[in-house]
């Protein structure tokens, strides 16, 4: 019951915690919309309507980059609530993957998912003339790394042999750490699936990692440290940070993903869902 009770606890301070970055997301919905569109003359009201749906029909663009093996899929599908399938017949493929989605908040996304670095020097020198065609063309180029990696060496050449692809790529540059549900498992560690949040030393850790990654990476010239995050793709955790990040790395058109990842709450176990439920409705 302590147990339970410190979980409900935890889910309920990581609910507080997703409600403030939502916050910080607000986009006009469509009720909103129409209210400024009834506010103004007919004619400039079409002409406004047509101009958003004309926008809206041309979708953002977001490159994910990775080495085998980093959660590519799982976090394109957790954090823009999409599901991609990626066959074995594609997998190591010398293509990118391009699809486009309809978003469940309105408007499309498309996402490319890149041939993977680091493999062969071979066929570094192949992709590298891919990542030169494709990437100029996109809104934000999403990096992701394994936040269990031991070391940081490959990902580093990688990332600045990136970033020499085109002009001012530091800006639409973001970095994702995944997997940090795994780090401390060789200490004793491990995520909490009652409540599918890190318990208190498991987090500690994840801060402490994250921010030596952090630090890092944003020696490399051009990258930021606000362009770096971590989350977990498969438990859903931290998603809304990543997904603020890629907006505000995406310039002009962030307005335009409407995207509300999967919800990690979905994965909580129904019995600390049922006690955070009991509380709440006592409060009221």
């Amino acid at each position: 019951m302590i147990q339970e009770r410190n979980n409900m606890k935890m889910h309920k301070e990581r609910s507080s915690d997703d409600q403030i970055v939502k916050s910080e997301e607000t986009r006009i919905d469509e009720n909103e919309w129409k209210r400024i569109l009834e506010g103004l003359p007919k004619d400039q009201a079409e002409r406004l309507r047509k101009a958003i749906e004309d926008e809206m029909a041309i979708p953002p663009k977001v490159a994910v980059i990775g080495k085998s093996g980093v959660g590519k899929t799982t976090t394109i599908n957790s954090l823009f609530d999409v599901e991609w399938h990626t066959s074995e017949n594609i997998t190591g493929t010398m293509d990118a993957q391009k699809e486009t989605f309809q978003l469940k908040g309105g408007g499309k996304l498309t996402v490319i998912d890149m041939p993977g670095l680091g493999d062969s020097i071979t066929n570094d020198a192949k992709f590298m003339e891919i990542y030169q065609s494709v990437l100029p063309d996109v809104d934000v180029i999403f990096y992701i790394i394994q936040a269990d990696d031991r070391g940081l060496g490959e990902d580093e050449r990688i990332i600045k042999e990136v970033l020499k692809c085109g002009k001012d790529f530091d800006k639409k540059f973001v970095i994702g750490i995944n997997k940090v549900d795994l780090l401390g498992e060789n200490e004793g560690l491990e995520w909490d699936d009652l409540s599918n949040l890190p318990l208190k030393k498991q987090k500690a850790l994840i801060e402490r990692k994250c921010a030596d990654i952090s630090k890092h990476l944003s020696n490399i010239k051009g990258i930021k440290k606000d362009a770096i995050t971590y989350y977990s793709a498969i438990k859903r955790y931290n998603l809304y940070h990543v997904l603020y990040a890629i907006v505000t790395h995406s310039g002009i058109l962030g307005w335009k993903i409407a995207v509300q990842p999967k919800d990690w709450k979905d994965l909580v176990d129904p019995r600390i869902k049922k006690l955070a439920e009991e509380k709440m409705q006592r409060k009221d």
